[in-house]
């Protein structure tokens, strides 16, 4: 067990009392340990371009703080420290790659079916090709409208409410909508779709 004045208990009491400087410290010591056992995890899970070592990080770093203030634990060496912090590492890649794996675990499939020749199944999700052409057809259709139903047109695309919209004009939401879907049909009606 530590003693009064030895560094880490006192490292750790100042954590515990929201010292910065002490979380600053515990940081400097720890965290390259933690970045490279997250950096190793990751590859292995194949996550890397998903998630960066510095993300398992901070919310490694953000649960031990937290439950640190607690006082949920006690260290007698710096070694537990990092190990504890490394397992808290390693359990969340794993949480990482169990959340990836249900993202693309197609639906349907019973549990305990193999997963042999899922790579011959075609990815239905658009490429560039769509995604350029969409914004092509956008970029027109902005152009089509005139400016004061471009910005209107440009504000719902932002996600902008009608509420909202309207209180920029000083009119009614539904003025707003109506404006900007006879603005749309006109556009619709020059390119023959009803």
């Amino acid at each position: 067990m530590t003693t009064p004045d030895d560094p880490l208990s006192d490292l750790l009491r100042r954590v515990r009392a929201n010292d910065p400087g002490a979380a600053a410290e515990l940081l400097r010591r720890y965290e390259p340990d933690i970045r490279r056992i997250a950096r190793v995890r990751l590859a292995r899970f194949d996550l890397r371009h998903l998630v960066d070592s510095e993300d398992i990080a901070q919310s490694v770093f953000g649960r031990f703080f937290a439950r640190l203030r607690y006082g949920e634990w006690e260290f007698d060496s710096g070694e537990k420290v990092l190990h504890l912090l490394a397992v808290i590492a390693a359990n969340r890649v794993t949480s990482h790659a169990r959340r990836e794996r249900r993202r693309v675990r197609p639906t349907g499939r019973a549990a305990g079916e193999s997963a042999v020749g899922l790579e011959a199944v075609p990815d239905h999700r658009p490429g560039v090709g769509p995604a350029v052409a969409a914004r092509d057809h956008l970029d027109w259709l902005l152009a089509a409208v005139g400016p004061d139903d471009r910005e209107l047109l440009a504000g719902r695309l932002a996600g902008r409410g009608w509420a909202e919209l309207a209180a920029d004009r000083g009119v009614g939401a539904d003025a707003v909508r109506k404006r900007l879907a006879r603005a749309l049909d006109e556009v619709a009606g020059r390119l023959g779709i009803d």
